[in-house]
């Protein structure tokens, strides 16, 4: 279980198959009407100039120029729009099914890929259980080889033994003090 909750690749392939099952709908399949709606505000300010035409004033001037300063200038627009295609050449349910089998595919993947990750689990553990066997069987294995040659050594003393008998049991317990030092590397 901690090897499937702390796995990166499997979270991935998790949030993918999520994506996969919500990209399902008609709506993305092109089945659907499609609306657009705009719209555009601007406000603005304008210089304003106006001009009276009329009887002279009486400097002699005949027109008189008013100038204010600004105005303010005011655009709203909006717009709506449906189109809906009435025949694409069944594109749209093809594209439909496609989507259905992403999703598909996804969640297939997500499954494979947890087997995986389980099976690799797995058998990591086994190696493990073989190595601390292996460790164990070679540590007997030492103890064994002690005991004969302490008693080779004992039935040496009263020469019974030969020295070649003493010197192969010594050789085996250096053999097997090797190979566990090799397997518990």
């Amino acid at each position: 279980d901690l090897a499937l909750e702390r796995n990166l690749e499997l979270k991935t392939e998790r949030f993918n198959s999520k994506i996969n099952q919500n990209n399902i709908s008609k709506a993305n399949a092109g089945l659907l009407p499609q609306v657009d709606a705009s719209g555009q505000f601007q406000y603005g300010l304008a210089p304003f100039t106006q001009q009276e035409l009329g009887i002279p004033s009486p400097s002699g001037e005949g027109n008189t120029i008013n100038e204010f300063d600004f105005t303010n200038a005011t655009t709203v627009s909006l717009g709506v729009d449906a189109n809906y295609m009435l025949f694409d050449g069944k594109q749209g349910k093809y594209r439909y099914q496609q989507l259905i089998l992403q999703r598909d595919i996804s969640e297939d993947q997500n499954k494979l890929l947890t087997e995986n990750i389980i099976n690799q689990t797995v058998a990591a553990y086994i190696a493990i259980a073989r190595q601390q066997s292996l460790l164990t069987i070679q540590a007997q294995s030492i103890e064994l080889s002690k005991e004969r040659l302490d008693h080779l050594q004992a039935q040496h003393k009263y020469g019974t033994v030969n020295t070649l008998q003493l010197i192969q049991a010594e050789v085996d317990v250096k053999s097997d003090s090797a190979s566990w030092r090799n397997t518990n590397l």
